[in-house]
């Protein structure tokens, strides 16, 4: 369980000021009330703040981006419902993946895995055209959503940025990818492999077969503040839904696999 996110509202209790914090699980069925729309009920939704500290939910990441705002003020007098202010959809949101993949299977719509970190504009400056609306913001957000396949459950991910704005577009999308299965790390107890399932054999660029685990599910990511320039963050995953991993990425890393399409 960790905290979602921590809004800017407060109430007066005599004296003090009480800040109030969200707390949800990424794979949790959370509902949602708007006046005048019918209840919005799911899990793998995302909250988030813009630049502006107004908050959000993620609603879907692409095809196309819808967040919508939360009215923070009826969180205080109705919890644990979630009110929602208003549906904001992106008609920006269609971006070629920056790096090829032919991996039909994975024809379902992407979904919320982690998000939202910042990522300043000089770590991706240098990999933009001088007019490319990111580099009028300061920073882009950016997260991990997960596709399942069709067929069989099998998963893989990809690393989405967009505006701090609304309504949100979408600015980079990475190809696919699968994250480690820990085979061969030390911190992983062997008799919890034993109760994983074969690991699956499948190619994201038409050139190489990797070897991903069937299942992999990013539930949740921070910032690093161990990194002096605040340039890393660290990852959790699970693997096979039988044991957990974490892993610290560089942000640049990120920005070269969102706006580098040459890559491979």
């Amino acid at each position: 369980l960790t905290p979602a996110f921590e809004s800017s509202a407060s109430t007066e209790k005599g004296s003090s000021t009480s800040s109030m914090c969200i707390y949800a699980l990424a794979n949790q069925t959370i509902k949602f009330f708007a006046p005048g729309m019918r209840s919005i009920e799911g899990k793998n939704f995302q909250f988030f703040q813009d630049k502006y500290d107004n908050t959000f939910v993620e609603i879907w990441p692409e095809g196309p981006h819808v967040t919508a705002a939360i009215n923070v003020s009826l969180l205080l007098e109705y919890p644990p419902n979630l009110m929602l202010d208003r549906m904001v959809t992106s008609e920006n949101s269609k971006h070629s993946p920056s790096f090829g993949n032919i991996l039909p299977v994975f024809n379902s719509k992407g979904r919320g895995s982690a998000c939202c970190l910042k990522m300043r504009r000089s770590v991706y400056s240098d990999l933009l055209p001088p007019n490319h609306p990111a580099l009028s913001h300061e920073y882009l957000l950016f997260g991990i959503l997960h596709h399942r396949a069709s067929t069989s459950k099998l998963y893989s991910s990809r690393i989405y940025a967009f505006l701090p704005e609304e309504p949100f577009d979408l600015q980079g999308y990475s190809g696919l990818f699968c994250l480690d299965n820990g085979n061969n790390a030390s911190s992983v107890d062997p008799h919890v492999r034993l109760n994983t399932i074969n690991n699956a054999s499948l190619t994201f660029d038409g050139i190489r077969w990797y070897d991903c685990p069937p299942v992999h599910f990013v539930s949740g990511m921070i910032d690093d503040v161990s990194s002096r320039d605040g340039g890393k963050f660290i990852v959790g995953y699970g693997v096979n839904d039988c044991f957990p991993r974490f892993i610290t990425v560089k942000k640049r890393d990120v920005a070269i696999r969102l706006f580098r399409p040459q890559l491979i």
